[in-house]
């Protein structure tokens, strides 16, 4: 009986040492992504901001800092946008279409990182290949490739002159948009949009204050 008692308690400290299943990602360990994109009847701008986690900022800034004097200049900053730009793919119609990165920038302090003052700003472009009837629907899909288990994404779309888009389609990371160079010939424009986001994804209680973005200012695509 006694040996039965020793084994039930074994097996119940056993139990409670034994891992658990994996926990959720925290709120102070996700990137969140807010990403603007202006259409335009010759290709397109992107304005990337990437808002990560408290837990995830000394990390980055270190990882920037390549030779640990705790000042990121310009050329690190470059050297590590250049690496982490690539991981924002687009194709147009299946064929690769490539982004430019136009600049990107990093906080000026660690202490406004850390804070969410300041945040990582990538500003990239592409131009339509030509030639092509402008008047055709063009399947553009955009995927963030930048730890996509660990980040939610907000897609902001807009259009400048003529350009309009179908009703796009998101899945987490990526966002499929049925684009639309020139609107003009079209007699039916009842289903065409020129503004379209996101919306606020459902988030766990506690996590809204610290991940969803303010309404982006819209001015870069003037």
């Amino acid at each position: 009986m006694k040996i039965k008692k020793i084994s039930f308690i074994l097996f119940f400290i056993l139990l409670l040492a034994a891992p658990s299943k994996k926990a959720a990602a925290h709120p102070a360990d996700i990137y969140a992504h807010t990403l603007n994109v202006a259409l335009a009847p010759t290709g397109l701008q992107i304005k990337w901001d990437i808002k990560p986690g408290p837990m995830l900022t000394s990390y980055l800034w270190y990882e920037v800092d390549a030779d640990k004097d705790e000042i990121l200049t310009q050329q690190e900053v470059d050297d590590w946008g250049r690496i982490r730009a690539a991981l924002l793919t687009a194709t147009l119609d299946d064929k690769p279409l490539s982004l430019l990165l136009e600049s990107v920038q990093m906080p000026a302090d660690l202490n406004s990182f850390q804070s969410g003052q300041e945040f990582i700003t990538f500003n990239l472009s592409a131009k339509w290949p030509r030639p092509q009837d402008a008047a055709n629907v063009q399947r553009l899909i955009l995927e963030n490739g930048l730890e996509p288990t660990k980040s939610i994404n907000w897609f902001y779309l807009s259009t400048v002159e003529n350009t309009a888009f179908l009703f796009p389609s998101q899945k987490n990371n990526a966002i499929a948009i049925d684009v639309i160079q020139d609107k003009t010939p079209l007699s039916d424009q009842s289903k065409l949009l020129t503004l379209w986001d996101s919306g606020t994804p459902s988030l766990p209680f506690g996590q809204e204050k610290m991940l969803s973005p303010k309404l982006p200012n819209r001015s870069f695509l003037n």
